[in-house]
């Protein structure tokens, strides 16, 4: 309940402030990688943490005329895969699920056939230098900005793939 009602307070400044445009970010280090690249107002910005669905609708019910969606890889996988809820005790990966969601994604030239134990694993294996990540991951933030679309209806939506690093590295657009 903490968490929603500090998504709604926030989308509540957002709104005092005039602000059309808000980013979601799944945590700090996602926040902090937009807010470099882009430098939005701080109003602009909302911890959404793990209730995805719950900021898109309430995103919808405030009228914002465009939404960020930034993430970390396992995040940004999972919403790409249609999670609602990307707490792991509500939407674990299932990794098996999540290869062949890849594989449906074009990635069948470096066969994603062995086993992992981690999203990070995964990502770790696309970004190493015998593969060619760059539309993998432009497909995922395709996806997942398709997917948040779905929630938030009429609102364009932008999702950008944050490194562990704490860069951008991928956008859907």
């Amino acid at each position: 309940e903490a968490w929603t009602a500090t998504i709604t307070s926030s989308m509540d400044v957002a709104k005092a402030m005039g602000r059309g445009e808000i980013v979601l970010s799944a945590g700090r280090s996602s926040e902090k990688a937009h807010m470099e690249k882009f430098n939005l107002p701080q109003e602009s910005y909302i911890m959404m943490g793990d209730y995805l669905e719950f900021a898109l609708l309430e995103a919808k019910k405030y009228g914002f005329k465009k939404i960020h969606l930034c993430a970390q890889w396992a995040k940004m996988l999972k919403i790409a895969m249609a999670t609602p809820q990307t707490h792991v005790r509500h939407g674990a990966i299932n990794l098996k699920k999540a290869v062949e969601f890849l594989k449906g994604l074009g990635v069948t030239d470096w066969g994603l056939a062995q086993e992992f134990n981690t999203a990070m694993e995964i990502f770790n294996f696309i970004i190493s230098p015998s593969h060619s990540p760059i539309h993998l991951f432009t497909n995922v933030c395709v996806a997942a900005k398709k997917y948040a679309e779905n929630i938030a209806s009429e609102i364009p939506v932008i999702s950008h793939l944050v490194s562990y690093e704490g860069d951008i590295i991928e956008s859907s657009e």
